[in-house]
């Protein structure tokens, strides 16, 4: 329960009766001490030498007070805090906008990124499956040419044995002929073999290719500072 004043604090809001003097009703104001007394308080020590006003004059240019305090709280303090407010909700609805909006961009950006790094990575693996496939083939002329050679190396091998064992002069002299051949290793072909080495870290390249935030003050304090609402000064 507020009180009238400090002086009066343990006089009840509204109390008719005076705190010092029991039964007693207020009816002046003590200027001295800004509190309501009774008749009998102005005899007491407690209140030697004060100056006493009728409690109704006071209430006449207190009754003025309250209704200019009331206009300046209804007319300039309330709209100019409900304007504050209204600003705030606004800034809430801006800030939440506008992280959105970014949020978005960055989750389109990183489907980008995959859509691209998925389609750039097809593009090595096809082209590394190429160059195998080049080397591959080039292999396999040199293993073919090779396996044909040794089987007919082996096939030499045989009939010298056979003619050697158990031929006649004349086979000799006639395998002689068919054995002068010399053979010529088939060379291995050149290959072109892949590595693969990425240019830049993988945290690295993500970090560049999305970017960053840009922090950007606005001209409004987003979180209004402590404002203080000057009264309209008016004499009495």
């Amino acid at each position: 329960m507020m009180a009238y004043s400090a002086q009066t604090s343990c006089r009840p809001f509204g109390s008719n009766k005076c705190p010092s003097h029991t039964g007693q009703e207020v009816s002046l104001v003590c200027m001295n001490c800004d509190g309501l007394v009774c008749l009998h308080c102005v005899t007491s020590k407690d209140h030697k030498g004060h100056v006493f006003e009728d409690l109704g004059d006071i209430v006449k240019e207190e009754t003025d007070k309250l209704k200019h305090n009331l206009k300046i709280n209804e007319e300039y303090y309330l709209p100019s805090i409900l304007k504050g407010t209204s600003d705030v909700e606004k800034e809430i609805a801006k800030n939440k906008e506008k992280h959105r909006e970014a949020s978005d961009l960055i989750k389109s950006r990183v489907r980008e990124i995959k859509e691209e790094a998925k389609k750039q990575g097809a593009i090595l693996i096809k082209a590394c499956k190429e160059n195998e496939t080049k080397n591959h083939i080039r292999l396999l002329e040199c293993q073919t040419t090779r396996t044909n050679q040794q089987r007919e190396c082996q096939d030499k091998i045989t009939n010298i044995k056979k003619t050697l064992q158990s031929g006649t002069e004349i086979e000799v002299f006639d395998l002689k002929k068919c054995t002068d051949k010399t053979y010529i290793l088939c060379p291995m072909h050149s290959l072109e073999l892949v590595t693969y080495q990425p240019r830049t870290s993988a945290p690295e390249l993500v970090k560049q290719a999305l970017g960053s935030l840009d922090h950007q003050n606005t001209d409004q304090q987003p979180y209004p500072q402590g404002m203080i609402l000057q009264p309209i000064s008016r004499k009495f």
